[in-house]
């Protein structure tokens, strides 16, 4: 089987979408009966982390952009690939038109739950052969908002990179010697954009009224944002890390990580990471979040902005080791059932592939 990729936005630095194709493409061009082609932008973060791979260069910054356009229809017409993928919104139309004239199956991935233009509604979404949502969030928002017919739907979620996430007690061991963190520490973890949006401020609140109980509780700040210099104001340099390019040894060097988002995550990879890495959970019930943590049973949730019901769900973690144990172990599991690379991308192959057999 042939397939056609198509992320072709000009972004130098990575965004979801693009280590989404990173992490599928690299995936794919693995499987023997599988022929990949990736069409992208030249230079691009996704051309300078995909070396190997057979393509081709387009260039789309927005839906109109004809002469990327043109290049892509002829190089699908010569390829003839069974399957087109796009990636990015604003590159439907133009996968739609490819895929039309190349005889190819239209299958696009959704990972917002950002209304389209009635256009990719009425004339896309319904002739696509498949929409893949990144989470079951996404597809509820399809169904119900957008109205594609349910069984055009199909999950396929994100995956995390198995070999930087694979957990052990040595590795955790490492992590916390290599960042001065002492074994009787309790280290409460932020990871993600820092900004009032994303709650940085509650797990701030949520940190100093620990600090003031346990002397052995620590924090660790893994991102970048518009409260970065605020954060390291109050808390200092050695504990706010900044954006960091690998992030799995912050979470494994972690007992506690705390989402206190108030935005819609269309997949909360973060909550994932945290369970690849055996690190118990409080968040958020925010977006996709409640259909990853089920509260009392592999981690904790809360409403956005209740400080309070989040700091009595951090203290209880703290006290009680036999339940913080339980989060992770059971977290771990789901994650690897339903996250991990090789379940993840059996479940694709069979969207695409297995059932036109």
């Amino acid at each position: 089987m042939k397939i056609l990729w198509l992320n072709g936005r000009p972004e130098t630095n990575p965004g979801g979408t693009e280590q989404h194709t990173i992490d599928f493409v690299k995936a794919i061009s693995k499987e023997r009966d599988i022929e990949l082609f990736l069409a992208v932008a030249r230079d691009s973060f996704v051309d300078r982390n995909t070396e190997g791979v057979k393509k081709f260069y387009v260039r789309f910054r927005s839906e109109f952009s004809p002469l990327s356009t043109l290049k892509l229809v002829k190089e699908a017409i010569r390829i003839k690939p069974d399957i087109l993928i796009a990636n990015n919104g604003n590159e439907y139309l133009n996968a739609f038109l490819s895929a039309k004239v190349s005889g190819a199956e239209l299958v696009l991935f959704r990972h917002m739950v950002a209304k389209q233009p009635l256009l990719l509604k009425k004339l896309v979404f319904p002739r696509a052969y498949r929409i893949l949502a990144v989470s079951d969030y996404v597809k509820e928002f399809l169904v119900r908002k957008e109205g594609v017919y349910e069984e055009k739907v199909e999950v396929v979620y994100n995956f995390i990179d198995p070999e930087e996430f694979e957990f052990s007690e040595e590795r955790r061991r490492e992590a916390r010697e290599r960042l001065g963190i002492a074994k009787e520490d309790v280290v409460l973890l932020y990871c993600g954009k820092v900004e009032r949006g994303k709650g940085i401020y509650e797990f701030l609140e949520v940190f100093e009224a620990v600090k003031e109980r346990y002397s052995n509780v620590k924090a660790l700040v893994v991102g970048g944002g518009s409260e970065l210099e605020e954060t390291k104001a109050r808390l200092g340099e050695k504990v706010v890390r900044g954006p960091q390019k690998r992030v799995a040894d912050f979470f494994m060097a972690s007992d506690i990580f705390l989402m206190p988002t108030h935005a819609e995550e269309s997949f909360a990879r973060t909550v994932v990471e945290a369970f690849a890495s055996k690190t118990a959970v409080v968040a958020t019930s925010k977006g996709n979040i409640p259909y990853l943590v089920e509260n009392g049973v592999n981690g904790f949730l809360v409403k956005p902005g209740d400080v309070k019901s989040m700091l009595d769900k951090t203290i209880k973690l703290i006290e009680n080791r036999e339940l913080r144990a339980s989060f992770q172990e059971r977290a771990h599991g789901l994650y690897m059932s339903k996250f991990h690379r090789d379940v993840v991308l059996e479940k694709f192959i069979n969207a695409i592939y297995n059932d036109r057999l």
